[in-house]
């Protein structure tokens, strides 16, 4: 059963009138669509190929410092001096980690520090392969997402898109600010567990000024994902992180209940479901000990799957069409779309 909590809802976006099978809208001579690009990512930069084997050396120092101080039932106060002890931004991300308001962080690139050599070592971070791979798989996601949105322009009055897991839920909102300016009628639904992550959503959301375009909801996306996809109507279904956490068996069933719903709602036609997983990486190691990038219920760290398992995930979904999965520049983020696929009478 879904514990959800509804925070205010918008009214919904100006439909337009069905002509055949398409829409036409008050006042547009013609369906818009969203401009599709590939969004520039980047490569990891050639100094931290090099500087690998030392963050080996370092995530194993921690490792053992972690263990000596369990022994005598001491909790250190920083990780490593040269990470979350002089950096102001990485103790940011060290205390959120796994939570909508690390990414955010991450991807703005932000600087906390206030003393010259602090906000030298915060740069240096921000650099980082991991936090370049974070902003790589953002960009991957908007274009997947507006490649979804230019499939439903003119076949639904207003294109419903929901994000299980939202987080921050900066590519939805980023997204759903240009459907706005391109006149496209589109509701976001977002939906977390983590209080704190819905309201910095929320922030995101007034900053774009899209308020009225989104609802919030704090809720278990994992039971209750079906019941949110029928409430809300949605077209589009976005949960890009929550895999790294989940099970082989919990995603393969998520993934039978969002593609049936999503069945139901549009009738199997032009749905997309947008998922994605990390990638094994030579970072996971330095990722785990030193970043401290682990859930905070029960410390557990990521699954990282290859090509090979992530496809597996998908191959529940029959008469779904997989987009070719996207692995970003660094090697770290893999992204793919499953696309509703059925012949139409």
């Amino acid at each position: 059963m879904l514990a959800t909590r509804a925070l205010p809802n918008p009214p919904p976006s100006p439909g337009g009138v069905r002509t055949g099978r398409r829409f036409v809208f008050p006042g547009v001579a013609s369906p818009r669509t969203l401009e599709i690009r590939e969004t520039e990512t980047q490569a990891t930069k050639a100094i931290w190929w090099w500087l690998t084997p030392v963050l080996y050396l370092v995530a194993v120092y921690v490792w053992a410092k972690k263990a000596l101080c369990r022994l005598v039932g001491y909790t250190p106060r920083m990780n490593w001096l040269f990470y979350d002890g002089i950096s102001a931004s990485s103790r940011y991300v060290r205390d959120n980690a796994t939570t909508g308001k690390a990414l955010e962080f991450l991807y703005r690139r932000k600087q906390a520090a206030t003393s010259w050599i602090g906000k030298w070592i915060d740069q240096v971070w921000l650099t980082y392969t991991e936090v370049q791979a974070i902003n790589n798989r953002l960009a991957v996601v908007e274009d997947e997402l507006r490649k979804a949105v230019n499939r439903l322009v003119g076949e639904v009055p207003v294109i419903n898109i929901l994000s299980l897991a939202c987080g921050s839920a900066y590519a939805v909102l980023r997204i759903a600010k240009e459907c706005k300016d391109a006149g496209i009628p589109v509701q976001c639904l977002l939906v977390d567990w983590d209080r704190t992550a819905i309201y910095a959503a929320r922030n995101v959301a007034k900053e774009l000024g899209i308020e009225d375009l989104v609802e919030v909801r704090v809720g278990d996306v994992v039971e209750g994902a079906e019941s949110l996809i029928l409430d809300h109507d949605a077209h589009v279904v976005e949960m890009v992180g929550l895999w790294d956490y989940l099970d082989r068996v919990t995603i393969r069933n998520l993934t039978r209940e969002i593609t049936h719903a999503l069945e139901v709602v549009t009738g199997g036609t032009n749905a997309t479901f947008i998922a994605g997983n990390v990638n094994p990486n030579p970072h996971s190691v330095f990722l785990r000990h030193v970043v401290g990038w682990v859930t905070r219920k029960g410390k557990k760290s990521m699954i990282y799957r290859d090509e090979g398992e992530f496809g597996k995930l998908f191959d529940i979904a029959t008469n779904w069409r997989l987009e070719k999965p996207r692995l970003e520049p660094c090697g770290i983020h893999r992204v793919a779309a499953l696309v509703a696929d059925f012949e139409q009478p």
